[in-house]
């Protein structure tokens, strides 16, 4: 999640899709009378890296949201609100 100070906190927007990423996988398999009995991996190769989904939220508040708070409370909050 990226905070954008510039939008609205009921702001919410998905950038990026996440992606699952993707590996080719090759085994030893033993099977003794028809079931498996051991299985062991030869090598992994990654051949999609996964891609992580990025979503941007707004921080700033309202001046609706602002309303009614003291001077005070602002300063030590650490509030965006606008007024003082």
């Amino acid at each position: 999640m990226q905070a954008d100070d510039t939008k609205y906190n009921t702001y919410s927007n998905v950038v990026t899709e996440g992606e699952n990423g993707k590996a080719t996988c090759v085994d030893t398999v033993t099977y003794i009378n028809g079931k498996e009995a051991e299985r062991s991996n030869v090598s992994t190769t990654v051949t999609q890296e996964p891609v992580t989904k990025v979503i941007i939220e707004g921080t700033k508040l309202s001046e609706r949201q602002c309303a009614g708070r003291k001077q005070w409370y602002i300063n030590l909050a650490g509030s965006n609100c606008s007024y003082h």
